[in-house]
């Protein structure tokens, strides 16, 4: 999955995430596939006023107009209309394959999409949300995610569960370039491998492993204090007042894969 996306702050009032996405899908299922399903989390009724739209989808450089499956659909619904406050009808979308994909074949779907980031999370809490008190994106499932495919049982088109974790999805490897306000520390899943600072914004690279998610959480005053365990540099970031909560954790984290990388 390749994304490139900006991150705006609000401004009358939103706070807005803008990209494009190219995303390689393999089918290992052992039969062939008529159709993609995409999850567009933020529409979820408990990200209040989060919303999120595609556009321009094609797969192998073949238009395909996105279908609200029954299930989510309401009536005259078009999956290129943001949905009233709570609706449902745009949490999943199917994409119709005019050529159904074999066993072992690939595709490339490729789109753009908007998300509007919630000012305030409905709950008080959450993994989906900007602070406007200090200026943190808080992001998790901020783009549209392939549906999970289970090869004996197809795709996974349950509702979202109502707690927890609500992200349900195949593990994918990630190359994802960022362009942010400059003044934004990033941490995000994965590891940078370029960086650049253009005028009043910065352009970074991350490219992950194996992963469900592309997490971010981006904060103009985070701190850092890094370790190496066997190779592997792991870093606790946290406000400059938490200097030695920050560093406590760290202790922890390092013991933690320690321990695990033993047993």
């Amino acid at each position: 999955t390749g994304v490139e996306a900006g991150l705006v702050a609000p401004s009358d009032p939103q706070a807005t995430i803008t990209g494009t996405q190219e995303v390689h899908v393999v089918n290992d299922t052992g039969g062939s596939l008529s159709d993609l399903y995409l999850r567009l989390y933020p529409n979820l009724r408990q990200y209040g006023d989060g919303r999120m739209v595609v556009r321009d989808v094609t797969v192998d450089g073949v238009p395909v107009v996105p279908e609200p499956p029954p299930l989510y659909s309401v009536p005259a619904s078009t999956p290129v209309v943001a949905p009233d406050a709570g609706s449902q009808d745009l949490i999943l979308l199917r994409l119709p394959l005019a050529n159904p994909l074999a066993p072992g074949a690939s595709a490339t779907l490729r789109l753009g999409f908007t998300t509007t980031v919630p000012l305030e999370p409905v709950d008080g809490t959450g993994p989906f949300v900007f602070m406007p008190d200090t200026g943190r994106w808080t992001l998790a499932h901020w783009f549209p995610i392939l549906a999970g495919l289970d090869p004996a049982f197809g795709w996974e088109t349950d509702p979202p569960a109502a707690w927890a974790d609500v992200t349900f999805s195949n593990t994918a490897l990630f190359d994802v370039t960022l362009t942010a306000p400059d003044d934004l520390v990033l941490v995000t899943t994965g590891v940078e491998v370029e960086g650049a600072v253009e005028r009043l914004h910065q352009v970074r690279r991350f490219i992950s492993g194996p992963a469900r998610d592309f997490a971010i959480v981006a904060d103009p005053e985070l701190a850092s204090v890094s370790t190496d365990v066997n190779g592997t540099r792991v870093v606790s970031y946290y406000q400059p007042q938490n200097a030695a909560g920050g560093a406590q954790i760290l202790e922890w984290g390092a013991q933690a894969l320690t321990i695990f990388s033993e047993l």
